[in-house]
């Protein structure tokens, strides 16, 4: 259409490929959209928007977390329960992108778990142990979005 302005996203289509498309500004006019496009702008250069790029997988990101300084400081009774419960959560997430971690990831572990007989509290105790691993990584909106699960 002519006269009509879009904005170009790349958005995510749950497979783990991404597409362009065309949306609408969620502005009146031509002026208001481009005045939000330079605070965007802005936000960007002040680092105060999410890192762009692809983000590490879980597993990689585990292992990194079980070698941190934070888990170090842990009593070495609880590093071994966490330990324990992180290499569980490798077992079943693996290889997903730390940013494609979804409540149902979590969900699937639980019910699985659950098949196990295992106890509730033990479940919560393996879902705070990733919590935690997830906690310090640079990915905080990730902990955000999940968070909710529990």
């Amino acid at each position: 259409m002519a006269g009509t302005t879009y904005v170009q996203l790349r958005v995510d289509l749950g497979n783990g490929c991404t597409t362009l498309r065309r949306r609408p500004p969620n502005a009146d006019t031509l002026n208001d959209a481009e005045a939000k496009l330079e605070r965007k702008r802005t936000e960007r250069r002040d680092s105060n928007l999410p890192q762009t790029g692809r983000r590490p997988c879980f597993d990689d990101y585990a292992y990194e977390h079980l070698a941190s300084e934070v888990f170090l400081a842990k009593k070495m009774g609880m590093q071994g329960i966490e330990r324990q419960a992180i290499n569980r959560w490798i077992a079943h997430i693996g290889g997903v992108r730390v940013d494609k971690i979804t409540p149902a990831h979590i969900h699937g572990y639980r019910k699985s778990r659950l098949k196990l007989e295992r106890m509730a509290r033990t479940m919560n105790l393996e879902t705070i142990a990733l919590r935690n691993g997830l906690k310090l990584s640079t990915v905080d909106f990730i902990v955000d979005r999940i968070c909710s699960v529990w």
